[in-house]
C-alpha cells in the first residue's frame, strides 16, 4: 500500500511538473496598500544604553549554541522533491514550521512579476497564475471600508505536500506569510495588487499578524530577504543552498532571529528609549503586539511628539559643511568630498575611484525626519548618481556614522559598523535588530537603505539549489 501510494504521489509530482515553463525577470511588480493606494518600494538612539549592542561578530553564535538544552530539530529537505523540481526549472523551497502555531494556522501567499505580468502561485499545486481580477472572491472583514472582495490566494502549510512548493524565475515577488487566518490581498485587472497596510486602521488585514520574505530569481542568480523595513510581528529565519552562495565559493549562508518572539518583545522594552517604546503595538493582536519601524507610528509623523526626532543633528551636519568640506570613503563608490552650496543643496563629487572622478551628486535640500527614517522625498530623487549620494546620507543618519570631528582633509569611513549607534541620535529600531543577540551575524532589513555597505538581510546566490524558511527563527533549533 504504500508502495503504491509513492508511485502515486511521484506520477502526480511528474504531471505538473511539466506544465510548468520558466521566464526571466524583467521589472519590480507594482504592489499597492489598501486604503492609501500608494507604491511600494521594492526593492528598510537607544540613548544612554546603546553601548554593546554592536558587539563583536561571532558574540551571538556562542550565546545561542552553548546551551545544554536539546535543540529542535529542522524539518528535513526530501531532495526527490527538490530534484524534481529543479529539473523543471523551479526552485524548491521548504517552509519548517517552529513556531507555536499549527500548520493549520499558517497560510501562505506568493505574488511577483513573470515576463512583465503580474503573477501568483498556487503553493499546493506549485502552479503560477496570471493576476486578474477573476479571484476576488473572498468577501472582506466587517470593518473594511473599500467595498472590494478579495484574492483566494493563500494555502495552508498543512496542505502544502512535503511543506515543500516549486517557484520558477520570477521577480520582485513577495512572499506572505500569514497567521491564524490570510491576509486580504486585493488582485487588480493589470496584473498589480494591493497588500496590507500597517498605517490605515480600516485595512482588511488589521490586527493579522504576518510576516514577509522578498525574493528575486533570474538567470544571473538569487536575491531573498526577510524584511524588517515596516515592521517586526514574528522571529523568521532563512537559508539557501547552493553554489556561490553569498560570494564565490560559498555553498550555504543563512540569515533570521535567533530569539523567540517573547524574548524578543521583552528585549526592546527593556532596551530602547521613550520615543521607541510606542513602536512596540498591541491593539488588534492576538496573543503579543509587533514592534513597527518609527516612521509608522503617530509620534514620528508630522504634528507627532517625535516628528523632529533627527532634525537638531541634520541641521547640525548642514552647517557644519556649509562651512568647511565633507570628505568620505564610499568603499566600492569611490571617494567623494563636497559641501553645502546656495539653497542649503548639498553637492558631493567624486574625487578618486572606483567609479568616474568627477561624477557628481546632490540632495536638493535639508531633509526631514521622515524622509531619513524612511529615506523618501530629498533622499530618493534625481539621477543615479543622486540617489547614490542620498542612500550614504540616510544611512548615516540613521547608523549616526557622520563624525563632525574628523577634518576635511581626512576621508571619513562610514562602513565601520563599530562606530554605528554609539551616539544619539539613531534610529533605535534599526540598532535593535542588527544587535548580535537579536539577528544571526547582525544582518536584517531594518530601513530601506540598510544594503549600504552589505548590512541587510540579502543573500545572493549565483547557482542557488534550496531554500528552506523558518518559521519562529532559530532560537532552540540546531541549524548546520
Amino acid at each position: 500500500m504504500k508502495l503504491q501510494l509513492i508511485k502515486t504521489i511521484t506520477f502526480l509530482f511528474f504531471i505538473f511538473f511539466l506544465s510548468f515553463s520558466c521566464v526571466k525577470k524583467e521589472r519590480s511588480l507594482t504592489a499597492v496598500s489598501t486604503g492609501s493606494v500608494s507604491a511600494v518600494s521594492s526593492g528598510a538612539s537607544f540613548s544612554s544604553s546603546s553601548a554593546g549592542l554592536f558587539p563583536s561578530s561571532g558574540s551571538a553564535e556562542s550565546s545561542s549554541q552553548s546551551s545544554s538544552v536539546a535543540l529542535d530539530q529542522q524539518t528535513p529537505f526530501n531532495e526527490t522533491v527538490n530534484s524534481n523540481f529543479l529539473s523543471s526549472n523551479m526552485l524548491p523551497y521548504l517552509i519548517d514550521n517552529q513556531s507555536g502555531y499549527a500548520d493549520t494556522e499558517i497560510f501562505i501567499a506568493v505574488v511577483g512579476l513573470s515576463g512583465g505580468q503580474g503573477v501568483w502561485v498556487d503553493c499546493a499545486a506549485s502552479q503560477l497564475y496570471n493576476i486578474n481580477e477573476s479571484y476576488n472572491t473572498i468577501s472582506g472583514p466587517a470593518h473594511d471600508t473599500t467595498g472590494w472582495s478579495y484574492a483566494d490566494c493563500f494555502t495552508s502549510l498543512n496542505q502544502i505536500n512535503f511543506q515543500t512548493f516549486g517557484i520558477p524565475e520570477i521577480e520582485g515577488c513577495k512572499m506572505f506569510i500569514s497567521f491564524k487566518e490570510p491576509l486580504y490581498l486585493h488582485f487588480f485587472a493589470n496584473g498589480t495588487y494591493a497588500q496590507p497596510n500597517l498605517e490605515n486602521e480600516t485595512d482588511p488585514s488589521r490586527g493579522i499578524r504576518f510576516e514577509t520574505i522578498e525574493l528575486t530569481w533570474a538567470v544571473n542568480g538569487l536575491w531573498i530577504n526577510s524584511s524588517r523595513v515596516d515592521a517586526y510581528q514574528y522571529p523568521m529565519g532563512v537559508e539557501v543552498f547552493g553554489e556561490d552562495v553569498g560570494g564565490v565559493g560559498g555553498t550555504y549562508k543563512r540569515i533570521g532571529e535567533i530569539l523567540t518572539h517573547q524574548e524578543i518583545i521583552s528585549l526592546w522594552q527593556q532596551r530602547v528609549s521613550t520615543p521607541f517604546q510606542s513602536c512596540y503595538v498591541t491593539a488588534y493582536y492576538d496573543t503579543s503586539g509587533i514592534i513597527k519601524q518609527p516612521s509608522k507610528i503617530p509620534e514620528f509623523k508630522s504634528g507627532g511628539a517625535y516628528e523632529d526626532f533627527f532634525q537638531t543633528r541634520i541641521n547640525e551636519v548642514w552647517n557644519e559643511y556649509s562651512s568647511r568640506q565633507l570628505k568620505v570613503d564610499w568603499g566600492e563608490m569611490g571617494i567623494w568630498q563636497g559641501e553645502v552650496q546656495s539653497s542649503d543643496v548639498f553637492y558631493m563629487e567624486r574625487i578618486a575611484g572606483p567609479g568616474t572622478v568627477g561624477d557628481s551628486g546632490t540632495i536638493n535640500g535639508i531633509p526631514s525626519t521622515q524622509e531619513v527614517i524612511e529615506a523618501k522625498g530629498k533622499l530618493a530623487e534625481g539621477t543615479e548618481n543622486d540617489k547614490n549620494v542620498q542612500k550614504h546620507f540616510a544611512a548615516a543618519f540613521n547608523r549616526h556614522a557622520i563624525d563632525l570631528a574628523i577634518p576635511s582633509d581626512t576621508a571619513q569611513d562610514w562602513s565601520d559598523d563599530s562606530e554605528y549607534f554609539q551616539d544619539d541620535p539613531h534610529n533605535e529600531y534599526v540598532a535593535f535588530f542588527h544587535s548580535y543577540d537579536v539577528s544571526y551575524d547582525s544582518q536584517t532589513y531594518a530601513f530601506a537603505y540598510d544594503d549600504v555597505f552589505e548590512h541587510s538581510s540579502t543573500i545572493q546566490a549565483t547557482y542557488p539549489e534550496k531554500i528552506r524558511i523558518t518559521i519562529g527563527g532559530f532560537s532552540g533549533v540546531d541549524v548546520p
